[in-house]
């Protein structure tokens, strides 16, 4: 089993190889036990260490793709070949790798027992917050009970961890997705005031305003705007909003700031 949260572009490659360390080693296991036997009965099974009758156990390998954009990395080894025009007709005499790939998309997620359900439910609408949300709602008496390894599978797999922090446990070793999506929503609501205001800020700094002169015009602190202006120096003259965001954030000052 491979997990993937990004595609992997040699990915067939990659697990072929897999495949064949496996069957290499079973092989030389052979050998050794037939070595250590001594029943070597002809120069050809002692050459290759493998006798007609030994068999291998097979291998199956999946890549479990758990991003939450379409996987766009080849599915065969064949994907990933140049073959001039004039070999075309060598194709049939090339060994091809086929994925076997379970990703959000082309997985039904009841064929699912486990709480990996949930997750390739919610997986399936990572780009789509009302649908999510609507789900969550219409399966509320399911979602009012996710054990807490889950929820945080979750907020890794969703990317959603800026604002699934808060304490949404039941006090009974579950987790109330239902009172995390009211969180979430608050949380997001304030993430996007945040924007608005660094964006105008942002405006006031092009301008060549002083934090005190964008302070008093936005009706905000002094201390707030000087953070923001501070943060936005890291990243001119382009001053892009979310990543000026996510430097304020990961200040310990964060949360007086703003």
């Amino acid at each position: 089993m491979e997990g993937q949260d990004k595609a992997h572009y040699a990915m067939p490659v990659r697990e072929m190889l897999y495949d064949a360390m496996s069957y290499t080693s079973q092989v030389e296991q052979a050998a050794l036990r037939h070595r250590e036997n001594g029943d070597y009965q002809n120069s050809a099974q002692f050459l290759s260490g493998f006798f007609p009758e030994d068999r291998l156990v097979p291998v199956v390998t999946l890549c479990l793709y758990y991003g939450t954009t379409p996987w766009d990395g080849p599915m065969e080894l064949l994907d990933m070949m140049d073959i001039p025009e004039e070999f075309e007709d060598m194709r049939p005499y090339l060994s091809n790798y086929r994925l076997n790939l379970i990703q959000p998309e082309n997985a039904e997620p009841d064929n699912f027992r486990t709480d990996w359900k949930l997750i390739f439910s919610l997986l399936k609408m990572a780009g789509d917050g009302t649908g999510m949300k609507e789900y969550i709602q219409e399966n509320s008496e399911m979602f009012r009970h996710i054990p807490p390894d889950t929820y945080d599978m979750l907020k890794e797999l969703l990317h959603a961890d800026r604002w699934w922090k808060a304490d949404a446990d039941s006090g009974k070793g579950e987790t109330d997705m239902c009172k995390a999506l009211e969180e979430i929503e608050e949380m997001a609501k304030q993430e996007g005031e945040i924007l608005l205001l660094i964006k105008l800020a942002c405006r006031k700094l092009e301008k060549g305003k002083s934090s005190e002169e964008a302070a008093d015009e936005l009706e905000e602190s002094v201390e707030t705007i000087r953070k923001i202006y501070q943060a936005a120096e890291e990243f001119a003259p382009d001053y892009d909003n979310v990543q000026i965001y996510h430097r304020l954030k990961s200040g310990n000052d964060f949360s007086s700031a703003l």
